[in-house]
């Protein structure tokens, strides 16, 4: 399980740690050029982890392998306040919502390929692949919305039902696959 720990706007060290489900084996993998991570996820078929740092003076999301060598920064430019990530494994691609630029888009982080898929939204907060559709929460609205990410479909509100069973079966999958 990797999770990380985030204090607020604080000077104090905001880790980014793995430990095993029951808390056991706990290490920090990062502890240093963090101020505010939020969102992390996994691609455990390529064995890499990726979060996002809502440092409001440099927001960046950086990805490593799922062991913490390698560290990298994949996107530094044009964030605002990324707090929504998720991995599409059926496109390969790191799609991340962000509060600051009003947008949702998306990254090959093989070739570092990024393009946008919906821009406009309120305040998006919460993200999540699920099928060929990725499903995200604007705060503002209260509402959800959904954007097809290979197709560039046009944003398209969506009930809260329609969201909240998407992000419900993409965590049961996800907890399934993990725990085997």
């Amino acid at each position: 399980m990797w999770l990380v720990s985030s204090s607020g706007p604080t000077l104090c060290v905001t880790p980014v740690e793995v430990s095993k489900l029951d808390g056991s084996q706990r290490r920090v993998l990062f502890d240093t050029d963090l101020i505010n991570p939020r969102p992390i996820v996994t691609n455990p078929a390529y064995g890499r982890l990726y979060w996002a740092d809502w440092n409001r003076d440099g927001p960046k999301i950086e990805m490593s392998n799922m062991d913490g060598t390698d560290r990298t920064v994949l996107v530094k430019d044009d964030l605002g306040l990324p707090n929504g990530l998720t991995f599409d494994l059926d496109n390969q691609q790191l799609c991340w919502a962000d509060a600051g630029t009003r947008k949702v888009e998306c990254m090959d982080p093989h070739r570092r390929l990024r393009r946008q898929i919906v821009e406009g939204i309120q305040y998006p907060f919460g993200l999540v692949s699920f099928g060929r559709n990725l499903y995200y929460t604007d705060w503002r609205r209260e509402a959800g919305g959904r954007c097809g990410p290979s197709i560039r479909e046009r944003d398209r509100r969506v009930s809260a039902a329609e969201t909240l069973s998407a992000v419900r079966h993409h965590h049961d999958t996800h907890a399934m696959s993990t725990s085997l």
